[in-house]
């Protein structure tokens, strides 16, 4: 399995690489410039091919790729005369004027934001099935006893078993809904439509909440949990829940002297139940009672082996515009995310930021991948698109940054030429480059730093 999830995970990291640089190599071939070599990956070649002045390669290492074009890279011991020629040379990069260069440069990062565009534009089209809670809600003050009244769901009037049914005019129907809208809403107020039981059967009410930024997490939050039937989804073997008998579709009904409503019900049960807990519980309309060995797991729902029953939603079949709008507007609110995050490291603001490298991104895609799988094909070729679009747009934004080597600091140079209206020393954009490697490498081995660090944890 981890073996596929790696796989699963490389396949994805370089089939946005090849975009990326299939951006680049186009931009060039647009704007007349030569390029000597197109590579998937990095190190000695595997295969390759050449067509007209362009080789075409696949390398040893597929967790890099580059589109060399003609008189790009330059020397220590480059003269003046020499970069004379080069500026010259037909087809060569130094001889296309700055913003041709600056077009060819962002051609990469537009490339991935189009791939993302036009991803999730695709899974709108198609549609496809999520796996969720439901869109019934607790309040943090029942979850969290000591969470006070001022928490914005409270404060706000949400009550504990609300379903909330639309946000800022959108339906929403699982719990996966409500936090996307959060997330991407920021600390703007959001209207709710929220369905209450009474007396006098459902109430339909209207509240408006103002999310808070989390201290921690440094993300939009409300205080609310999702409320979750406690029916077990599935038991894992040799837990304690295998060993009490439990099976996949068996509702928990009341834990030592305690009725269970929901899941944080059962958690409170759990974490004052000492070392072995009775249950009731339903299954197929007959009452069994069981006990749960807790012993030193005891207050740790995660260890006894339960996993609660998710919901499936699907979502619409949008048509062709709707699906290009829809998808269109989610790839930029990941580009709003993704500058939040961004902004954040550029503040100096770690707490609660996990830095992803190369590792940790290729295991993200692939845990989403066989996640996804584990439901169905259809579900984990979903996860996969999506988390490629993800990835995709937050590789595109870091590439923009106005750090040496990275395509934002090219556009800086060619801006610079541009303004001076003649060419920048040879030593100056070696030298210039040569901070950029360094810094690369600095920031490539704290990440990979973060994903060894990540995998500890």
């Amino acid at each position: 399995m981890i073996a596929v999830t790696i796989l699963i995970g490389l396949i994805g990291l370089g089939i946005i690489i090849f975009i990326h640089e299939l951006g680049h190599f186009i931009g060039a071939k647009a704007c007349g410039i030569q390029v000597d070599t197109f590579s998937l990956g990095w190190g000695k070649k595997l295969v390759g091919f050449r067509r007209g002045e362009t080789e075409y390669r696949l390398a040893l290492f597929p967790l890099g790729g580059y589109c060399k074009m003609k008189g790009e890279m330059l020397r220590a011991n480059i003269d003046k005369d020499e970069m004379e020629r080069m500026r010259h040379e037909e087809g060569s990069y130094l001889a296309a004027p700055p913003w041709k260069r600056i077009i060819v440069v962002i051609a990469g990062p537009l490339a991935n934001v189009v791939f993302a565009v036009l991803v999730l534009s695709f899974l709108w089209w198609v549609g496809f099935s999520t796996y969720s809670w439901p869109n019934r809600i607790i309040v943090a003050t029942d979850y969290l006893p000591a969470a006070e009244a001022e928490v914005p769901s409270v404060a706000a009037g949400f009550e504990s078993g609300d379903r909330i049914v639309a946000m800022n005019g959108v339906p929403v129907e699982s719990f996966w809904d409500i936090t996307e809208m959060i997330l991407t809403n920021g600390a703007a107020p959001i209207l709710c439509v929220v369905e209450r039981e009474t007396e006098a059967g459902i109430q339909t009410v209207r509240i408006t909440v103002t999310p808070e930024i989390d201290e921690e997490s440094r993300q939009p939050v409300i205080g609310i949990h999702s409320w979750i039937e406690p029916v077990v989804g599935s038991v894992a073997p040799d837990s304690a829940a295998y060993g009490a008998g439990l099976k996949e579709g068996d509702r928990i009904v009341r834990a030592g002297s305690q009725s269970i409503r929901h899941t944080v019900d059962f958690q409170e049960a759990v974490a004052e139940g000492g070392s072995a807990l009775d249950l009731e519980v339903q299954r197929g309309g007959e009452a069994l009672f069981v006990s749960l060995s807790l012993g030193e797991a005891a207050g740790d729902i995660s260890d006894q082996g339960i996993s609660w029953q998710y919901g499936e939603y699907r979502s619409p079949r949008l048509g062709f515009f709707g699906s290009v709008e829809r998808g269109a507007l989610q790839s930029f609110e990941l580009v709003g995310l993704t500058l939040q995050g961004i902004g954040q490291l550029l503040r100096f603001r770690f707490k609660g930021l996990e830095v992803a490298g190369p590792i940790r991104m290729t295991q993200i895609m692939g845990e989403a991948a066989t996640a996804g799988f584990s439901f169905g094909v259809d579900v984990g070729f979903v996860s996969f698109l999506r988390i490629l679009g993800f990835i995709s747009i937050a590789i595109a934004l870091a590439q923009l940054l106005p750090i040496p080597i990275l395509d934002g600091g090219q556009i800086v140079l060619n801006i610079v030429e541009s303004i001076r209206r003649k060419p920048l020393a040879p030593k100056f954009i070696y030298g210039f480059q040569i901070v950029g490697f360094f810094l690369i490498l600095a920031i490539l081995v704290t990440t990979i730093m973060s994903d060894i660090l990540s995998f500890i944890r």
